[in-house]
């Protein structure tokens, strides 16, 4: 899909402009780095989900903990104004005891790296804001792969385009990131997922200067399959879940954000509610 991110590269303003006195000669003597370096931005972020209320020392029923953390590293570069080129990975580890009926299930998974661009306020008021942004995920890892010939099959690739509107009004804020995905096969499975399509509306407060109260409703992955069928709201795994925490900023570089969450394994008892906390820090 080089013809996909080619096309980002040429389509973001900015992208051959120079700024300023930042130029690159034939020989290059008179590139500014420091300018060029100053547009760079990258973070980690870490995604740990797990226990349940029901087992809060992590063992369940006797058969050894079950805790995941998902690894999230973004690089970026300001192309222009409110124009970024973005590109991410994401690695999970999962603890858990073994299973003998599958012996060949690995808890530590690489997921396809993305890269993409993004558009901030495309619309800007006072109230009312809208990003927006394209990503291509490579099919480079195993895990990609193994999905070859599958209902999850994405062998070629996939594209992302998401939107992001949002209203502030003082220290309310209300935003829905919505997602579609379309999957690239590479094998010939009988059926198979050919888009799916994702929500995120959340409601937020300040509630101090470096603390804020939110709660979000996501729908999870709804997969359409290629018979016509979607996946349903409830499924175990990429199904509909609902979040109630905050977020803490103790520096500008770091963002902590505890929840509790419902909707694990299709799920919204009580008794199954599960501990999450998500942790970014901006290095760059």
């Amino acid at each position: 899909m080089k013809w996909l991110l080619v096309f980002l590269f040429l389509s973001a303003p900015g992208a051959f402009a120079a700024e300023g006195d930042t130029t690159l000669t034939s020989t290059g003597s008179n590139f500014d780095w420091r300018s060029a370096l100053e547009k760079v931005h990258a973070s980690y972020g870490v995604l740990f989900l797990g226990p349940t209320i029901k087992n809060l020392d992590g063992d369940i029923e006797g058969k050894g903990a079950y805790v995941s953390m998902r690894n999230y590293l973004s690089l970026d570069y300001a192309l222009a104004k409110d124009w970024e080129l973005e590109s991410g990975w994401e690695v999970r580890q999962t603890f858990r005891p073994a299973d003998p009926k599958k012996p060949q299930r690995k808890d530590l998974e690489m997921r396809d790296p993305f890269a993409g661009v993004s558009r901030k306020n495309i619309i800007q008021g006072e109230v009312f804001s809208l990003g927006a942004r394209a990503r291509y995920f490579l099919p480079v890892t195993e895990y990609n792969k193994s999905k070859v010939g599958t209902p999850e099959d994405a062998g070629n690739g996939e594209l992302n385009l998401g939107m992001s509107p949002s209203w502030k009004f003082g220290d309310l804020y209300v935003g829905c990131g919505l997602d579609f995905y379309y999957k690239f096969v590479e094998g010939t499975p009988k059926v198979h997922e050919n888009y799916a399509v994702k929500a995120k509306p959340l409601v937020s407060y300040r509630i101090a200067s470096k603390f804020a109260a939110k709660v979000e409703y996501q729908t999870g992955t709804l997969r359409h399959m290629t018979n016509g069928k979607w996946s349903k709201f409830n499924d175990r795994f990429t199904g509909q879940r609902v979040l109630a925490g905050g977020s803490w900023n103790p520096t500008r570089s770091l963002s902590l954000s505890p929840a509790l969450g419902w909707g694990n394994l299709g799920t919204f008892q009580i008794k199954a509610t599960e501990l999450s906390l998500f942790a970014t820090y901006y290095f760059l």
